[in-house]
Parts: C-alpha cells; sequence; structure tokens
C-alpha cells in the first residue's frame, strides 16, 4: 500500500536530482582540474549517493570507480573516468526529464 504523498516526494527527489545535476558535473569537472584528488573524490562521493538515492546504479558506479581512484592517489585514472561520467549522467538527465514530465502530465 502506498503511503500518502510517497509519490509527491519520490517526484520532489527526481526534480532536484535533475536541477543539481548540471551543478554536480560542473563541481566534478572543477574537481577534475584540481592537482589535489581530494576534492574530486568528495565530489565523486557527493554525485555518487545523489545518483544512488534514485537508482541511477551506473552513473553511481562510475562515479564510485572515479572516487576510488582519487582516494587511491590515481588522479590520472580519476580523470580518465569523467567523460563516461558525464555521457551517462547525460542519459540519466535525458530520461529523468522525459519521465518527471510524463508524470505530470499523467
Amino acid at each position: 500500500m502506498e503511503e500518502a504523498g510517497a509519490g509527491e516526494a519520490v517526484h520532489g527527489i527526481l526534480e532536484t536530482f535533475v536541477a543539481t545535476l548540471p551543478q554536480r558535473l560542473e563541481a566534478l569537472v572543477a574537481a577534475a582540474e584540481s592537482t589535489d584528488a581530494e576534492p574530486l573524490q568528495r565530489a565523486a562521493h557527493a554525485f555518487k549517493s545523489a545518483a544512488g538515492t534514485i537508482g541511477a546504479g551506473h552513473l553511481a558506479a562510475l562515479l564510485e570507480d572515479m572516487e576510488r581512484a582519487a582516494r587511491d592517489g590515481d588522479l590520472a585514472g580519476a580523470r580518465d573516468k569523467l567523460e563516461h561520467v558525464r555521457g551517462e549522467a547525460r542519459a540519466v538527465l535525458d530520461y529523468l526529464r522525459t519521465a518527471t514530465k510524463g508524470g505530470q502530465d499523467a
């Protein structure tokens, strides 16, 4: 049985993710330009958590790989994952925009 307001709460979470995804990507790119791995690790971790929360498993896994590489001091390896993360983030964003728009019309 669905709890009262659960659908609206989920919709709100998805809308927030869609609204903040561009900023999360920008933060990740800025952190990747640093010579210190810690900002990249933190940005990947935060983005990973948000992706996991909404069920974007492939994006979360890519971000986990990036986070792990940065944590291990492999800044080049973490940076190498950036284009894969961008591509998957775009796919998730496109899907969510379609899904949330479709949900509002129903």
